[in-house]
């Protein structure tokens, strides 16, 4: 295999300043798993001039000439819904990245609005849900993704599925979302909610997945987040923003506090996070930097 030092290549749906870019990889869970050089893709409320996108481009279309290779991408949430094309024409130049990132047969992983643009780019869509998600919420593993038993691991793995969620059953995920994804044809659903039905999705054999909440979330973000939610709704209830089963803000607040809730969603997200880089790192021979 060709020596290549890796880049994956990071969207992250605000306005970044270099104070942030230089931040970025320690505000997240998912850091420990980004040993290796990465290319950051800032995008903002603004149209995006095309060089933003030609390094990306380039790293796909010369993979083997250039001394970074682009081997993976990941798209995290944002302030936006994926069908604001008018409000924010840069959405458009977004799905054609990760149309052509998945075209090349790169591993892609959607968070939030980067698995409702995941969609779009695959064929399928995201639209307006009927109310709100910002909650602490449980869903199930849909049957055909199922790693719980052996015999389930072999069926799924028969088909090309992954075991993104460490052979679990029921997962507990914090959410923070308008919009409900509609999964492309070719993609087989991994998880779903009593109240939002489509919450992860895979093109079966291939790393490319997209989930519908935060598994990048920890106790900071998620009582921002929260905070956020109580300021614009002040008399609302919890369950105007929570679908039946999910846990109040009293028991999310008290939660935090004790570091109890967040445990488990970071346990999912360690499994999620390397069952993706596993994909990532497959066949490449690693170049460490110095």
């Amino acid at each position: 295999l060709p020596k290549i030092k890796p880049n994956i290549a990071i969207i992250h749906f605000k306005a970044l300043n270099k104070e942030h870019l230089e931040l970025l990889p320690q505000t997240a869970n998912w850091n420990q798993w980004l040993e290796q050089p990465h290319y950051c893709v800032p995008t903002s409320d603004k149209e995006l001039p095309s060089n933003v996108f030609e390094p990306c481009a380039a790293a796909i279309e010369n993979a083997d000439k250039r001394p970074y290779k682009l081997i993976g991408m990941m798209a995290f949430g944002g302030p936006m819904s994926a069908y604001d094309d008018e409000k924010h024409p840069f959405l458009a130049k977004v799905i054609t990245l990760i149309k052509a990132t998945v075209e090349e047969k790169l591993p892609f992983l959607g968070i939030c609005l980067g698995a409702q643009l995941l969609a779009r780019a695959l064929g399928g869509d995201c639209i307006k849900h009927t109310t709100a998600e910002f909650a602490f919420v449980p869903l199930a593993v849909e049957a055909a993704a199922s790693h719980a038993t052996p015999e389930e691991a072999a069926i799924a793995k028969a088909n090309g599925i992954h075991d993104w969620f460490g052979g679990r059953k029921d997962l507990n995920v914090f959410q923070a979302h308008l919009d409900t994804i509609i999964i492309p044809e070719s993609c087989v659903r991994l998880a779903t909610g009593a109240f939002c039905e489509n919450q992860a999705f895979q093109l079966p054999h291939r790393h490319v997945m997209g989930v519908q909440w935060h598994p990048d979330v920890d106790d900071q973000k998620a009582a921002t987040w929260l905070g956020l939610v109580k300021n614009f709704f002040p008399n609302s209830k919890p369950e105007d923003h929570a679908p039946p089963g999910a846990l109040t803000w009293k028991e999310l607040d008290e939660g935090m506090v004790k570091g109890e809730w967040m445990t488990e969603t970071q346990k999912l997200a360690d499994a999620l996070f390397h069952e993706w880089f596993s994909g990532v790192y497959a066949g490449h021979d690693i170049v460490k930097e110095e």
